[in-house]
């Protein structure tokens, strides 16, 4: 029996779930305001002007809704909308145009593939203000249009009953364009202050700051004060040891590299290496150790071929076809809205199409940087702007995808390569500034994933991985081949000045003996010869000595002789001198045999260690590449199986053997992780690990720890206000060793103090001063006989201590690129007193 209904039963949709969505989809406020940014891009604007405001209300823009303090306002002069725009591209929710702009390769006046296709701007701006409203005119002779909505709006109805504020109003010269108002925001804190100076950096990474490059201009003021983003200047790239390119053209991937000789001391340590640098490519610019490098010319290496550029001393260039590389994923299924003739597609490789970018190297230290001595006063400058910058980002139309590059984020794995046996002289994450240019016409199967962190995992994405890798393999072996090169050259100028090589050690044992022997011989010899000379000298002397004294009673001929007779006797001098100071040499000369029948066993026991470790560490690399090997494997099942189950899901298939197998095949595959974790390389080092650690937070918990303990005593510990907080990236342990060494020789002396009454009160001070963190305390400070060398090892004034705490605290941040000192300040008592922890090498990019 059918039951009557008074109306057609239909769907309805609670608005709470696309306030929830835009919640959900961006994953901060900086990547809402760039995806309203990139609205403005879509429509052809020449330039975007961004104006937050965190203290004052909207005025007059806005309309509809009540005034309340802090906006945001973006203005352009794009194409703006009409009002079928309007409806179809704002109002409907997951309906884009420009997504089918792109799937028809459609572009705009200026020739932009669009960029958003998924409505995020709209829906992501709600993290930003509780209110949206839009003006916008297409041309000066049309309407200007507005548009408010209330996100509160969107809580307790259904969508079709959250009211849209609408305005038309025809002006007699409306402004082309859109502005955007974001009214009332939710999270003002976040515009100014350390929050504004974390916009700017945002911002200025998620914009090409390669000044060359930016599509097009973005005008940011926040609180009325104009705030230039980050450029990139290619002056500095005139500094670079290094400059790599690579580009895809859908077919071949191209990879060419750049070196100048200051690249061959990246790695290099002391000044007896850089001083034998100067001697040995210095001089003639190279030419030797390029000659060295074309005959020593390997097949396996790329060729390194002589640069005519001025300033570049070689350069290389690979080329790979897309085809040939191993790997490659193949098209198994058509993406959603691929039209009827990509099925010819199906089973080719997945193309993600082509690219470009550019990789810079630096040397951070040692650096020449006199062409850009108007830009860094200081190699510290020079060196925490690398920093700052380092990176390879990945970006679409000068709009950068998260989170490549960004924050740290190594996408390239570049840290695993040079900290590792398998690549020393690979890129270092830190030292290379660089980018990826994508666009959305010939990059549109990348698809970025809807909270726009990273790629969509599809057959394209990690084909784009795959050719990365490769390009950055080509680079780490052309590095390798020349750094390599180097040392192999200076070796073998070495073994060349001294007559002898690492492979006939032996035959080195066998001249100090040949010498030990000979010494023995020619003792007497030198003995017998040095009186000799000696005698002669003498007579020699006595002649001299007459003709000069007595010229009349000597003939012309003995006159003309004593100028001789002079060159003679001083010669005869320098000669017995000689033979005095081998007469010193001559028992050490003698002990050679000796040292060397001691030397020649340690030497071949050390070169058996040496072939064990090398077939040892043959097995560590046959062990590594099993890892590796099997990893793929286990994660290929992982995922097939998945898809497998998703498959029989949407089927409801619910045979049992199938699924019992599967299960199989999932508790199989976590068996097969936890064995792999034993063969992992990394096992073969000791490695320690690394914890973010926020900096009051840390030193809270260390004053909670110690405050029962120091009361006991009638001593505190307190942080010093205003306290800069900011997070290091370090072992935990280590910083805690370096602090309670600190905090107990305070503990120490400060009771000490308070048993001879020469202090009142005893408070332990922590000071911070990002990325400084000072510790002191109300004590008599260090006394002066060991305030030049208090770091050195068994210093220390204390009666039963043992002088180590302050040197292993040095050596535990040295570790970890970071500092400790005594600063020069001086306390009441005259003495020095603060410790200054440099953790500028440790600061975690937030």
């Amino acid at each position: 029996m059918t039951a009557k209904v008074e109306h057609q039963p239909r769907f309805e949709i609670d608005a709470t779930i696309v306030y929830e969505l835009g919640e959900k989809l961006i994953s901060d406020e900086v990547q809402a305001l760039v995806e309203l940014v990139k609205n403005s891009y879509d429509a052809d604007a020449s330039y975007a002007n961004v104006t937050i405001e965190t203290e004052q209300s909207a005025g007059d823009n806005s309309l509809s809704f009540p005034q309340s303090k802090g906006y945001i306002i973006i203005e352009d002069d794009g194409s703006g909308m009409n009002w079928d725009e309007i409806s179809k591209g704002w109002l409907t929710i997951s309906s884009s145009p420009k997504r089918e702009m792109k799937a028809r390769g459609k572009t705009t006046k200026k020739g932009r593939t669009p960029l958003g296709d998924k409505g995020l701007g709209r829906l992501g701006s709600q993290r930003l203000g509780r209110s949206i409203e839009i003006w916008t005119a297409k041309e000066e002779t049309n309407p200007e249009y507005y548009v408010g909505i209330d996100w509160g709006d969107f809580r307790g109805k259904v969508l079709s009953n959250v009211p849209v504020y609408f305005e038309e109003e025809r002006k007699k010269k409306p402004r082309k364009g859109t502005k955007v108002a974001l009214c009332d925001l939710r999270s003002p804190e976040k515009w100014k202050g350390k929050g504004r100076s974390d916009l700017v950096r945002k911002l200025s990474q998620l914009l090409f700051p390669f000044e060359e490059l930016r599509p097009f201009d973005v005008f940011l003021s926040a609180n009325g004060a104009r705030i230039d983003l980050d450029n990139i200047s290619k002056r500095v790239f005139d500094v670079a040891d290094a400059k790599f390119s690579f580009s895809f053209d859908g077919e071949m991937l191209s990879v060419k590299g750049q070196y100048r000789l200051q690249f061959l001391l990246a790695t290099a340590q002391g000044d007896y290496v850089k001083q034998q640098f100067r001697q040995l490519v210095g001089l003639d610019q190279g030419a030797d150790y390029y000659a060295y490098l074309v005959e020593k010319k390997s097949e396996s290496m790329p060729e390194l071929v002589w640069e005519d550029e001025s300033g570049w001393f070689v350069f290389f260039e690979e080329d790979y076809a897309f085809e040939d590389l191993g790997d490659v994923e193949l098209i198994d299924a058509l993406p959603l809205g691929a039209l009827p003739f990509d099925e010819k597609l199906k089973g080719k490789p997945a193309n993600p199409g082509p690219f470009h970018g550019v990789v810079y190297s630096f040397t951070r230290r040692g650096t020449d940087l006199t062409v850009v001595s108007d830009i860094f006063n200081l190699e510290s400058e020079f060196s925490k702007y690398i920093e700052r910058h380092s990176g390879i980002r990945v970006f679409r139309n000068g709009f950068g995808i998260r989170p490549f590059g960004l924050d740290g984020n190594d996408w390239l794995q570049l840290s695993s390569g040079w900290t590792s046996a398998r690549s020393y002289y690979g890129l270092r994450p830190k030292n290379v500034m660089g980018y990826v240019a994508l666009t959305a016409k010939d990059n549109s199967r990348l698809e970025e994933a809807t909270d726009r962190e990273g790629f969509v995992e599809n057959a394209y994405s990690r084909n784009f991985y795959l050719l990365m890798r490769r390009a950055v393999g080509a680079i780490t072996t052309a590095n390798t081949k020349l750094r390599r090169g180097y040392n192999d050259y200076a070796r073998s100028r070495a073994e060349q000045e001294v007559g002898i090589t690492s492979r006939n050690v032996s035959e080195v044992f066998d001249r100090m003996r040949d010498t030990a022997t000979a010494s023995k011989s020619v003792e007497a010899r030198i003995t017998e010869a040095r009186d000799d000379l000696e005698s002669v000298r003498e007579q020699v002397q006595i002649l001299t000595q007459e003709v000069e004294s007595t010229p009349l009673f000597h003939s012309e001929q003995e006159r003309k002789f004593a100028p001789f007779l002079r060159e003679i006797r001083d010669t005869l001098t320098e000669a017995t001198y000689i033979l005095k100071q081998l007469d010193s040499i001559l028992p050490e000369a003698k002990q050679l045999g000796a040292i060397a029948d001691v030397l020649e066993p340690d030497i071949e026991h050390l070169r058996e260690e040496l072939e064990m470790f090398s077939e040892l560490a043959g097995l560590g690399i046959t062990a590594e590449a099993l890892s590796h090997e099997m990893s793929i494997i286990a994660d290929s099942l992982a995922a097939r199986t998945k898809g497998l189950l998703s498959k029989l899901r949407r089927r409801k298939s619910s045979d049992p053997q199938i699924v019992t197998y599967t299960e199989h095949i999932h508790t199989a595959v976590g068996r097969m992780r936890k064995q792999l974790s034993h063969l992992d390389p990394s096992l073969r080092y000791v490695r320690e690990q690394r914890d973010k650690i926020a900096m009051r937070t840390f030193f809270e918990d260390i004053r909670d720890f110690y405050s029962d303990r120091f009361a006991r005593n009638g001593l505190k510990i307190e942080l010093e206000e205003p306290f800069e907080d900011f997070t290091i990236l370090m072992n935990k342990g280590k910083l805690t060793q370096v602090v309670d060494n600190l905090l107990l020789n305070s503990e120490y002396w400060l009771r000490e103090d308070l048993r001879k009454e020469q202090i009142s009160k005893a408070i332990v001070f922590v000071r911070a001063r990002a990325p400084m963190i000072e510790i002191y305390d109300t004590g008599r400070g260090i006394a002066p006989s060991v305030e030049h060398y208090l770091f050195q090892p068994f210093v220390t004034t204390k009666p039963k201590g043992r002088g180590l705490g302050l040197f292993i605290a040095r050596q535990l941040l040295d570790s970890s690129g970071c500092l400790i000192s005594l600063l020069p300040d001086r306390n009441q008592f005259g003495h020095r007193y603060v410790f200054r922890l440099d953790l500028t090498g440790a600061v975690a990019d937030e």
